[in-house]
């Protein structure tokens, strides 16, 4: 297993947002990026056998992502 003691995070909150709280994590840039490209090649998979969004359009995907490999 990785280091433990290897930071991640640059800084989090509570944000008191009626009704929950939201946490807000900021992650530090090395990390952010790499799960940033990993996000996008993820969006692009699912969008490959659709057109392109025109600006101003908006896509939602399917609930079933949490099955996902």
């Amino acid at each position: 297993m990785g280091n433990q003691n290897a930071r991640w995070n640059e800084a989090s909150d509570v944000i008191p947002m009626f009704p929950t709280l939201v946490w807000k994590i900021e992650l530090e840039a090395q990390l952010r990026e790499a799960i940033g490209d990993r996000v996008l090649a993820a969006l692009a998979h699912l969008r490959r056998d659709l057109p392109p969004l025109a600006p101003g359009q908006g896509w939602q995907s399917g609930c079933g992502h949490h099955q996902l490999p």
